[in-house]
């Protein structure tokens, strides 16, 4: 279910971002009740389920590895259009079923990466201290 890899730090920040933009009024939102698209919500999560069966095959790891070899300034594009198009779509589609898709699927992105993390147990080379032992 995850790559052979520590996750990197760019990782780590966007799926926070992600996370504080939109997560946090999705939540605010499930908790007051007022979801206007619970379909979309569930869209989201099947989403999300398919792009992770997705990631693990040839194709996903086919395009992980472009990613991976693509210059920074590809990264930088790809990563900063997501962004843009994850805080603008509530000014642009209001709050339809598509837009509480992509919110839920930017949470799960989100969780996605913390199970990342605490399964490989650091980011990208930042390894937990050890105490020697005697």
């Amino acid at each position: 279910m995850f790559p052979d890899r520590s996750p990197a730090w760019s990782e780590v920040f966007v799926a926070t971002v992600f996370f504080v933009l939109q997560g946090t009024e999705l939540i605010v939102d499930v908790l007051s009740g007022s979801v206007t698209s619970w379909p979309g919500v569930i869209a989201g999560f099947v989403l999300m389920v398919c792009g992770i069966a997705v990631m693990t095959s040839s194709l996903g790891t086919r395009t992980g590895q472009w990613f991976e070899n693509s210059s920074v300034v590809v990264r930088a594009a790809v990563l900063i259009g997501v962004l843009c198009l994850s805080v603008s779509a509530p000014l642009v589609v209001g709050r339809t079923p598509y837009f509480h898709a992509v919110r839920v699927l930017l949470i799960l992105y989100f969780l996605y990466v913390v199970a990342f993390v605490a399964w490989t147990g650091e980011v990208s080379g930042l390894k937990p201290r050890r105490t020697p032992t005697d």
